[in-house]
């Protein structure tokens, strides 16, 4: 398969994903239990990952990772369809790392 090929695929495996995502979303929503865990699941690791970034201590990504599923359960039902999870999950955890460093520098 060439590049162009590789690149097809990706972007089919991507869409899946993001497909995916949204099912466990409309599903979350919905009160089907074990939806929004699989959510967690699928990105949890993403998620600590990028607030490695901002936060030093393993207990500080920890409790900013489960701070930002905390917040984006509540705020479940505002996600737009067709929106993407991961990059909204992302913004949530972004802006919970920066109040974290703002109250350590306090």
């Amino acid at each position: 398969m060439g590049v162009c090929g590789d690149l097809t695929v990706e972007r089919q495996l991507g869409h899946a994903a993001d497909d995916e995502d949204e099912r466990l979303v409309r599903a979350a929503v919905a009160g089907e239990r074990g939806a929004f865990e699989a959510l967690v699941s699928r990105h949890r690791r993403r998620m600590a990952s990028v607030a490695t970034r901002f936060l030093d201590e393993p207990q500080d990504i920890e409790d900013a990772v489960q701070e930002t599923f905390l917040r984006a359960y509540q705020q479940l039902g505002s996600l737009r369809s067709g929106a993407g999870v991961r990059a909204w999950l992302i913004s949530i955890l972004v802006n919970v790392c920066r109040n974290k460093r703002r109250s350590f520098m306090r």
